[in-house]
């Protein structure tokens, strides 16, 4: 499975939401790193651990769409919600390790984020910049 690392590619601009996503790949870049060896129960921390992290980067990246007027605000709440569904359903497992494959799931985290910033994330970045120069395409 190959190292899942930030890419200044993936920045929308923004210092606060640019650092959280950077925390984002860390933790999953550590899991991915400890994934074999981690006890079921440390496993499950690190999954409660990302969700609540999850929630507080998604709050202030739904708050800045807020302060922007972002148009698409609700369509990406929905992407929102249905990531933090995923993870809590997670969550809601007390034993993990027994019932998931743990490489299924850091391949989709690791899916879902770098997509979800370079896809979706980055319109914000976008409809900024045309805020700033609406006569540039």
């Amino acid at each position: 499975m190959s190292m899942f690392v930030w890419s200044s590619k993936w920045s929308i601009d923004n210092g606060e939401i640019d650092r959280q996503h950077m925390k984002l790949v860390s933790l999953i870049a550590e899991l991915q790193n400890i994934h074999d060896t981690i006890s079921g129960e440390e496993l499950n921390e690190t999954v409660r651990f990302l969700s609540d992290y999850v929630r507080i980067h998604f709050s202030c990246e739904e708050n800045f769409m807020i302060s922007v007027k972002y148009p698409y605000l609700e369509e990406h709440r929905i992407l929102h919600k249905e990531f933090s569904e995923y993870i809590q359903s997670l969550c809601d497992n007390e034993n993990i390790r027994g019932i998931i494959d743990i490489r299924e799931v850091l391949s989709f985290l690791k899916s879902w984020l770098k997509d979800h910033i370079c896809r979706e994330d980055i319109k914000i970045f976008q409809f900024l910049k045309n805020q700033e120069n609406p006569h540039e395409t």
